[in-house]
């Protein structure tokens, strides 16, 4: 029987996460390797860590259902005095808080929905992929929309919200009787308009980034989806150890990197090098271990879909 997490989404993982998170200067931050820079925190322009670190509390208030616009309010109240002044400088620091507020929320709920649909993924083998649903939606995100992978997918490992800057999307886990009835009801629609990705389109999507679509009486487009080079996000790398991240590069570049981490230090004597093998740095919480896997249940009904939308 495979064991299937009943209760709510661990909400308190992802409040933790942030916490976990040590303020970092931008130098600092341009310099960690793609994996530790989705574990820090930093605000161009700012350099009171005590701000920072105050920012970074806030945020983490998101995943126990603070609600959205307070903490906005707040956050542009901390970062204000440090942009320009006037009406543009409000403006700036709105749209400052909006992002900090989505990139940490939304890194830290999708790396402990990770831990929970790799759990269940026994039941749940598939996972539907979802979008905000407005006009602020990226193109190729939007050609994702709705569409239907095998959870364990590479795809997932680089296209899992937010997988660029800004980005708002999530996914949420499938049965496979829903993922059979929906391939059954489009089985008569061209490969190019079905939700459920498999075969060689799958193929293409997963190792080129390529994915073919069409809509009813259009003719069908090949829409790239390579994500940016300039942000990197991987939900499964937050649980990466120092010696798992060290296997993803070469021995000449990690020597480079390590070298240089450890001569950056984040406060108390702690450096980059010490933080990346455990240390804990001042003013951050440990980072929370993995949560143990349920017991199996007797039975394995489907979580509501409302469970695991996004916090906002």
């Amino acid at each position: 029987m495979p064991s299937v997490l009943l209760a709510p989404v661990p909400h308190d993982e992802a409040t933790a996460f942030i916490k976990a998170k040590p303020v970092v200067s931008r130098e600092v931050f341009d310099g960690l390797v793609p994996e530790l820079k989705a574990r820090a925190i930093t605000v161009t322009g700012i350099e009171n860590a005590n701000v920072v670190q105050n920012v970074r509390d806030r945020i983490a208030d998101i995943p126990q259902g603070a609600d959205w616009d307070k903490v906005k309010g707040d956050i542009v109240d901390q970062i204000s005095p440090w942009l320009r002044g006037g009406e543009e400088g409000g403006a700036a620091a709105e749209r400052r808080a909006e992002t900090l507020m989505r990139a940490h929320g939304f890194q830290a709920y999708s790396g402990a929905m990770d831990q929970v649909m790799d759990r269940q993924k026994a039941a749940f083998p598939y996972a539907m992929y979802i979008t905000a649903d407005d006009d602020k939606v990226r193109d190729s995100h939007d050609a994702l929309a709705g569409l239907i992978l095998p959870v364990d997918d590479p795809f997932w490992d680089s296209h899992t919200g937010p997988w660029e800057w800004g980005c708002r999307c999530s996914k949420v886990p499938m049965a496979a009787d829903e993922v059979d009835e929906i391939r059954a009801a489009e089985a008569d629609k061209p490969v190019e308009e079905r939700r459920v990705v498999e075969g060689p389109r799958l193929e293409a999507l997963s190792k080129n980034n390529q994915l073919t679509v069409a809509k009813p009486g259009e003719v069908p487009r090949s829409v790239s989806v390579a994500p940016s080079k300039t942000f990197n996000f991987d939900s499964k790398s937050l649980r990466l150890s120092a010696d798992e991240i060290q296997q993803r590069y070469s021995p000449e570049a990690w020597q480079t990197f390590e070298t240089w981490a450890g001569k950056q230090d984040l406060g108390g004597g702690v450096s980059v090098l010490d933080w990346m093998k455990g240390g804990t740095v001042p003013g951050a919480t440990p980072a929370p271990a993995p949560a143990p896997a349920p017991a199996a249940p007797k039975s394995t009904p489907a979580i509501p879909q409302s469970e695991l939308a996004p916090p906002r």
